[in-house]
C-alpha cells in the first residue's frame, strides 16, 4: 500500500513539474502583442495592434477601423521585457503634425510609421524587445488546417495589470481568397474559430514546434456570418502587411492598397506610463 501510494505521489510530482515546463516554454511573441485603449464619453474602446521592425525603423499594425477610433491621447498598452505593465500614448510615438496612420480604402488594414525623436531610452528599449522582425510576416499562406494562434485583447480582457494577452488556437480554413465586404473586394484568408470584439487588429501567427519560431499569417479584422449565424474569421494576408509597410517606408507602393487620410489620430487601470519611470 505504501509502495503505491509512493508510486502515486512521484507521478503527480513529475505531471506538475511537466505543466510548470510548459507554462515556462509558452512563446516570448505572445506576450508582445499591444492593446489600444481609446476614452469615449461613457467607456473605453479597445483592440489589438503589434509592431513590426524594418531596418532601423518601426511601424505600428492594426485593423483599418480600430485605426479610425484613435485619439493623440490613446494609450498603447503593453509588457515590458520584465513582465512590467506600461502605457505609452500614441501622441508621443507619431508625429504630432498629422495623422499617423497610412489607411487603405480597399482593405482593413492600417499602419503608422513612429517616429521616436521624442522617446526616451526606456521607451527605445521597449520599442527593441516589442518589434517583430518584418521576415516574420509571411509571403504565402500554409495549408489549410494549419494550426494557428490568435493573439490579441478580446473583450479587453487582460487591459488591466498585469497586461496579458489571450490566445485562441484554431486553424487556417481556406486559401487566400477574394472576399467581397465593406472595403470592397479584397484577399482574405478564412478561419476557426472566431473571435471576441476587441480583437481586431491581433496578428494570427502559426503554431510552431519550437515557441522561438515566430511566423505570421495575417491580422485579425472580423467575421463573416451568415443566415443560419455560422460564422468565419477574415484574416488579411500576412503579404498585404508586408506591402503596406513597404509603402509606409517609402520603399514601394502597394499595388492593393491606395492611401487614405483621416482627421488627427486618446485612460483606465492604470499601468506604468512609459517615459515616466526612470530604470
Amino acid at each position: 500500500m505504501k509502495s503505491h501510494l509512493f508510486i502515486f505521489l512521484m507521478l503527480g510530482s513529475l505531471f506538475a513539474c511537466d505543466l510548470a515546463g510548459q507554462e515556462s516554454q509558452e512563446p516570448k511573441h505572445w506576450d508582445k502583442v499591444v492593446a489600444i485603449q481609446t476614452k469615449q464619453k461613457t467607456s473605453n474602446k479597445h483592440a489589438t495592434a503589434f509592431f513590426i521592425q524594418k531596418g532601423d525603423t518601426f511601424f505600428m499594425v492594426t485593423a483599418n477601423h480600430a485605426a479610425d477610433e484613435t485619439k493623440s491621447d490613446t494609450r498603447i498598452l503593453y509588457t515590458r521585457e520584465s513582465d512590467e505593465s506600461r502605457y505609452m500614448q500614441l501622441r508621443g510615438i507619431v508625429p504630432s503634425d498629422t495623422n499617423p496612420w497610412t489607411q487603405y480604402k480597399n482593405n482593413d488594414l492600417a499602419v503608422a510609421r513612429l517616429q521616436l525623436s521624442r522617446a526616451s531610452k526606456s521607451d527605445i528599449a521597449d520599442f527593441n524587445y516589442l518589434a517583430l522582425p518584418y521576415e516574420t510576416l509571411l509571403t504565402s499562406t500554409p495549408p489549410r488546417a494549419s494550426e494557428i494562434d490568435f493573439v490579441g485583447f478580446p473583450m479587453a480582457y487582460g487591459t488591466t495589470p498585469p497586461i496579458s494577452s489571450l490566445v485562441v488556437r484554431g486553424h487556417i480554413a481556406s486559401r487566400e481568397l477574394k472576399s467581397k465586404g465593406d472595403w470592397g473586394v479584397v484577399p482574405i484568408i478564412y478561419a476557426t474559430p472566431t473571435v471576441a470584439a476587441g480583437s481586431s487588429g491581433s496578428p494570427v501567427f502559426r503554431a510552431m514546434q519550437s515557441s522561438d519560431e515566430v511566423a505570421i499569417v495575417g491580422m485579425y479584422i472580423a467575421v463573416a456570418v451568415d443566415e443560419t449565424g455560422a460564422k468565419l474569421a477574415k484574416l488579411v494576408p500576412a503579404r498585404l502587411i508586408r506591402e503596406a509597410i513597404d509603402a509606409a517606408a517609402g520603399d514601394s507602393v502597394a499595388s492593393e492598397a491606395e492611401k487614405e487620410t483621416n482627421d488627427e489620430p486618446a485612460d483606465a487601470a492604470e499601468p506604468q506610463e512609459a517615459g515616466q519611470q526612470t530604470d
